[in-house]
């Protein structure tokens, strides 16, 4: 799943890419793939999350640990999590109104508000990805049908795609950063 959309979505030269399905099928069955997809979300590793960081003792001390990614605490990673859910809540914003609202105000906010969030205490870090995740499925919930045919950019290249798109960048987010909680 994850390869075939990079391959669909990132560009091999140049800053924004065509707008392309991850398949061939048409926009109207994206769209009612888009439509049942945040039931599809539910299925984010909320448990491994609780288990990892809330369940054992010495929590907050797991949280300030070392991430896969360098230079980031598992607290960073989870604030990262977060923080990408309401980038995609405004992606949705974006697609419902027309008006464009990117993901994040800028590069250097983005990386501003990872790095405030890391240091809470474990508790706060899960309820945040919880409260975050939450928020992002309502949204999609309520978006109405012709929002997934409107165009959004993302990412740190701006890449442009169909509002179909975002419910599917929110699982292949959980998925590379589940790894990263795991050194």
């Amino acid at each position: 799943y994850a390869p075939d959309l990079q391959r669909a979505w990132l560009p091999d030269r140049g800053d924004i890419a065509e707008p392309v399905a991850p398949t061939a099928r048409g926009v109207d069955e994206q769209v009612l793939d888009a439509r049942h997809a945040p039931a599809r979300l539910r299925l984010r590793p909320h448990d491994d999350v609780e288990h990892l960081l809330v369940l054992e003792q010495g929590a907050d001390a797991q949280a300030r640990e070392a991430s896969l990614l360098p230079g980031w605490t598992r607290g960073h990673v989870l604030t990262h999590i977060a923080r990408n859910a309401d980038g995609l809540v405004n992606l949705v914003t974006w697609a419902r109104t027309g008006v464009e609202t990117p993901m994040y105000p800028s590069r250097d906010q983005r990386a501003a508000d990872i790095e405030a969030g890391s240091g809470r205490p474990a508790v706060q870090l899960v309820e945040d990805v919880h409260e975050s995740g939450d928020r992002l499925l309502a949204e999609l919930r309520e978006a109405p049908d012709d929002a997934w045919s409107h165009m959004v950019r993302f990412g740190g290249r701006y890449i442009a795609t169909n509002g179909a798109h975002i419910p599917h960048l929110r699982p292949v987010e959980l998925a590379v950063h589940h790894v990263d909680l795991h050194p």
